[in-house]
């Protein structure tokens, strides 16, 4: 038995990524996080990221870790979650 990559990772070109205008960004892969950098003009308002690896691939990202938490959204993690996104609400 084989064992081969579910997904492969391939450029969908080098234009520039204009942010500004965006209230959220939320990127969900450190690869996606990495490319963004590299092309990105102009600013979002606010960015979130998915996971550690992503967090660490965006520069001054804090990581908010719910415990419990997989890739449902419980209600009882609602509260820690939303007082997160209003703390950097503008």
């Amino acid at each position: 038995m084989a064992i081969a990559p579910l997904i492969a990772i391939e450029p969908v070109g080098d234009a520039p990524v204009a942010l500004d205008g965006y209230d959220w960004l939320v990127l969900t892969s450190a690869a996606g996080a990495r490319e963004l950098k590299q092309r990105m003009s102009g600013r979002a308002a606010r960015v979130a990221a998915i996971g550690q690896a992503t967090a660490d691939a965006i520069p001054g990202a804090n990581l908010l870790v719910v415990p419990g938490m997989g890739h449902a959204l419980p209600i009882s993690k609602w509260p820690l979650i939303v007082d997160a996104i209003a703390a950097h609400a503008v």
